[in-house]
């Protein structure tokens, strides 16, 4: 249970790639009345240690404005319905970015290495397409699970589930 409150916070809060998750505590809270017991469930920043990633506490600001400045930039160009906005994200990310077949890069799972330096996986992808329609205000989930890759193998994957009119559809 709270591998998964870490993950929805993880996939639902994309800016937040700077963060060491692995350094957050689960804290709880138990209230009893009677024979009823409810819980309250935090996750919190450790006291004792650093909470950023090692490799982006000397440049975060910096990091962080580009991918704000980066982001507007590809969003001007996102106009018409909803369709059209998912459509020209979609096809921008497809046209920019690297998939990386080295995995070497220590961005290649976020939106710095999506938006700035254009060389990700899978999870990258997926990221970045996700923060940038909830910049747009449009409905998108990650997925993460397993697929089969091109030479048949089952292998860990991400993507996305964009809601257009009511319906979901993979991406």
């Amino acid at each position: 249970k709270y591998q998964s409150a870490v993950d929805s916070i993880r996939y639902d809060h994309i800016d937040l790639f700077y963060i060491d998750f692995t350094k957050i505590s689960l804290r709880t809270v138990t209230y009893t009345r009677g024979k009823n017991k409810t819980y309250e469930v935090y996750l919190s920043p450790s006291e004792e240690q650093a909470n950023y990633l090692e490799e982006y506490i000397q440049d975060l600001d910096n990091m962080l404005f580009q991918v704000e400045e980066k982001s507007t930039e590809i969003l001007e160009n996102a106009v018409g319905s909803n369709y059209q906005k998912i459509q020209y994200v979609h096809n921008w990310l497809i046209d920019n970015l690297q998939y990386d077949q080295t995995y070497s890069n220590e961005n290649t799972r976020n939106i710095y290495g999506a938006l700035i330096e254009n060389d990700v996986v899978c999870e990258g992808y997926a990221k970045a397409f996700k923060y940038l329609l909830d910049k747009l205000n449009l409905p998108c989930i990650i997925v993460a699970g397993e697929a089969i890759n091109s030479e048949g193998t089952l292998e860990s994957h991400m993507w996305n589930y964009v809601q257009i009119n009511d319906i979901w559809y993979a991406v």
